[in-house]
């Protein structure tokens, strides 16, 4: 009943003690599963890697377990991304919207809200002596309005991780042709470049070119 379902425990062998215990104990309520466009989606992000896509399984049923609270679950969550707060920004808000467990989501949201607050006096302050680099940091990045709205969070991470480094333009760009598709990226294609500084835009143009978009 994790958040992926890719890992299925095999069945415990059952003995005479252990399904007389069963028996005694009432059907345990079996786990509501999230989105699947969302799972598929957060497994995007993390690249089908499964060992993080793993980790990430493992550290939401322990916090929709009651193992771990909000801040404990954040904090996971921000080492298995690496610290990059635009992959965290595109995986939490989505993921406070998926949860069932409404109570869980709102403490969720309050820590993350928090955390957002943190981050940015952190950022303000690391980057008050460098203009370039606090242009950079107060950009919004947005996906056009022409980008299916199921797509608009993934569309804008990787923009976001491409922008940050995080992401190659031949990463980003194979990305956002096997999710929208050559013809919807050649109208789009203007506009994803012209939210990005100089260098990353002509290196997305060129990562466009060879995937002959």
């Amino acid at each position: 009943g994790g958040l992926f379902g890719f890992l299925t425990p095999s069945p415990p062998v059952a003995t005479a003690s252990s399904t007389a215990a069963a028996a005694s104990k009432p059907p345990a309520k079996a786990a509501v599963s999230m989105n699947p466009k969302f799972t598929a989606q957060v497994s995007l992000l993390l690249k089908k890697d499964a060992a993080k896509i793993s980790q990430l399984q493992t550290a939401t049923d322990n916090y929709r377990s009651g193992n771990s609270d909000a801040s404990g679950f954040l904090s996971s969550l921000e080492k298995l991304f690496g610290g990059d707060l635009a992959l965290l920004e595109a995986v939490v808000p989505p993921l406070i919207a998926e949860l069932p467990e409404k109570n869980l989501a709102s403490q969720l949201q309050t820590a993350f809200d928090r955390f957002q607050v943190a981050n940015k006096k952190k950022t303000a302050a690391a980057v008050k002596s460098t203009p370039a680099v606090a242009a950079a940091a107060g950009a919004v990045i947005k996906a056009p309005e022409k980008v299916p709205i199921l797509k608009k969070s993934l569309v804008e991470a990787q923009l976001k991780a491409l922008a940050g480094g995080s992401s190659s333009a031949t990463e980003v760009s194979s990305v956002l042709v096997r999710e929208l598709g050559k013809t919807k990226l050649r109208d789009i294609a203007a506009d994803l470049q012209a939210q990005l500084p100089k260098d990353k835009a002509d290196a997305l143009a060129a990562a466009f070119k060879a995937a002959s978009v």
